[in-house]
């Protein structure tokens, strides 16, 4: 799926879900998650991503599905997603110390709610523990931009100071 090889992922899931890990209900919700997601069912999907991450809190292969503003909550087009987005990661959060992928994620959700300044300072400690991280960049110049601030962005510079 990752590839763009969709008859490839399609025929994988089905060789799984035919014969399921019968001993590890970690792969046993993985396989169930995925099969929901790759058969555009999004809101069951969704509910089994909740599911899983109650047993599995740092499971961040499927936890990522609900995360960002193009994940399961964000493309929803429901009302108040972007408040589930932040309760969702704000789950999570707890779970990931120092996890700069998890900061990232938590700040674009803090963004998303008008929280740009929480979002701005928590970026900036992502960016810290992974300078390299292009989402968080992106998303840090986002926040940036809802601040009225878009010479950092503009000029390709992010390193501006809080």
């Amino acid at each position: 799926m990752m590839a763009g090889d969709m008859p490839g992922a399609r025929a994988a899931i089905a060789a799984a879900t035919a014969n399921p890990p019968a001993h590890d209900p970690r792969a046993r919700s993985h396989v169930a998650t995925l099969s929901a997601l790759l058969a555009a069912q999004p809101a069951l999907a969704r509910g089994l991503v909740y599911d899983h991450v109650r047993d599995w809190l740092r499971d961040a292969l499927i936890a990522q599905m609900c995360t960002n503003v193009f994940g399961l909550i964000g493309f929803s087009g429901e009302v108040g997603r972007e408040a589930e987005l932040l309760s969702f990661t704000g789950m999570l959060l707890p779970h990931y110390p120092d996890d700069w992928w998890m900061m990232s994620i938590h700040a674009l959700s803090l963004c998303e709610t008008g929280q740009v300044t929480a979002s701005l300072n928590l970026m900036e400690c992502a960016l810290a523990l992974n300078p390299r991280n292009a989402n968080g960049a992106h998303f840090k110049a986002h926040a940036l931009y809802e601040m009225g601030e878009t010479g950092p962005g503009l000029s390709g510079r992010l390193d501006r100071q809080l």
